[in-house]
């Protein structure tokens, strides 16, 4: 499976406008928030595993981690809706 960095989805995420022959790269205002809802999917998938199933102190955590995020994520639709620290 590839995996994505940050950098990638950013830019898989981005519009592209041409300004004076360059190419300015314009962040979409939500990409932060469609990264970790494909996150928590992801982690979410996770826990269906049977393998996953044999640790409960690894998937008692995961769930916790889940619930905060999910918590912290609330109704956001764009990154500016988050908490800043």
């Amino acid at each position: 499976m590839l995996k994505q960095t940050p950098e990638k989805v950013i830019v898989e995420n981005s519009q592209s406008a041409k300004t004076d022959g360059k190419t300015k790269i314009t962040v979409l205002p939500d990409v932060r928030i469609r990264n970790i809802k494909d996150q928590l999917i992801k982690a979410k998938v996770y826990l269906g595993l049977g393998s996953i199933r044999a640790n409960s102190q690894y998937l008692k955590d995961l769930r916790q981690r889940i619930r905060e995020v999910q918590k912290v994520l609330g109704d956001a639709s764009k990154d500016s809706d988050l908490l800043k620290k």
